[in-house]
């Protein structure tokens, strides 16, 4: 059975192959991850494909040199057909140009997806891991935002869950909820950790979203990449830095340089 599958694929590659246009660049795939994915309901990242009732998904993304906008085509075959879902996607940082998000648990969701990218005579393939078996990641629970000491220097926290299997990471990721684009720099915390206090001063009036991330490597040897992701889940908290009296700007504007808002970076949807 796995022979047939395998030789329908490389039928239906060939097939699509041969139907794509004709200006041809080399290409390198520089990643292309594929996990279960775990995202919280009433958050902006529904807009971007996530399900609206919470449930798990199935992620695959992926970066070519060069990418869609050079010519670059790309297909996703499974089972030995073609399937749907595929799209590109914007790429502002040159780490993300392809993306497909299935509802999982599905028929053959969790098989190998096997992708193929055309650029006129050139081609690259990926082929992703099974995924068969995997349970999915839960959120993280009792998430929260303290900040009664400092409006400006919040704490947050929130409660691992039990019987999570392997967390290896704990990943902080920030967002304007404005404008659903990534801003600053991601954390990296240890696996243990439950909480997270701002060390510089939030901007006055930014409206932040904050996406508490629990993340399962397929290799813990191996460095915490996209292409290493096993399961992860995602969970998203909302906050507004007040906008201070008058009288308190000169104080504050010594300490609004935070490197949070460094720039904006993949949009929301990236991993």
């Amino acid at each position: 059975m796995k022979q047939r599958r395998v030789a329908a694929t490389v039928l239906a590659l060939g097939a699509w192959t041969l139907s794509c246009a004709v200006q041809a660049e080399p290409i390198t795939v520089d990643f292309a991850g594929y996990f279960l994915d775990n995202i919280g309901s009433n958050t902006l990242e529904v807009a971007g494909g996530g399900d609206p009732n919470g449930r798990p998904t199935v992620l695959f993304i992926g970066h070519t040199t060069p990418g869609p906008a050079a010519g670059t085509m790309a297909a996703a075959f499974q089972n030995g057909a073609l399937v749907g879902g595929l799209a590109t996607t914007p790429n502002t940082t040159g780490t993300l140009d392809w993306a497909r998000r299935v509802q999982f648990p599905g028929p053959g969701h969790v098989t190998p997806l096997t992708v193929a990218f055309v650029n006129g005579t050139d081609s690259a393939a990926v082929v992703t891991r099974d995924l068969t078996g995997l349970t999915q990641m839960p959120l993280v629970t009792g998430l929260a935002l303290d900040a009664s000491a400092d409006a400006f220097r919040p704490t947050l926290s929130w409660a691992l869950p039990a019987n999570a299997g392997d967390i290896d990471f704990v990943s902080l990721v920030f967002y304007s909820n404005v404008s659903n684009a990534e801003i600053g720099t991601r954390v990296t915390l240890p696996a243990t950790a439950t909480s997270f206090a701002f060390g510089s001063a939030l901007p006055a009036g930014l409206d932040l979203t904050i996406n508490v991330r629990l993340v399962d490597l397929y290799n813990d040897a191996l460095p915490f990449t996209t292409d290493n992701i096993q399961r992860m889940s995602r969970s998203y908290i909302n906050y507004t830095v007040p906008v201070p009296e008058p009288a308190t700007w000169a104080t504050l504007a010594l300490g609004l340089g935070l490197g949070l808002v460094g720039g904006v970076a993949a949009r929301r949807r990236t991993a």
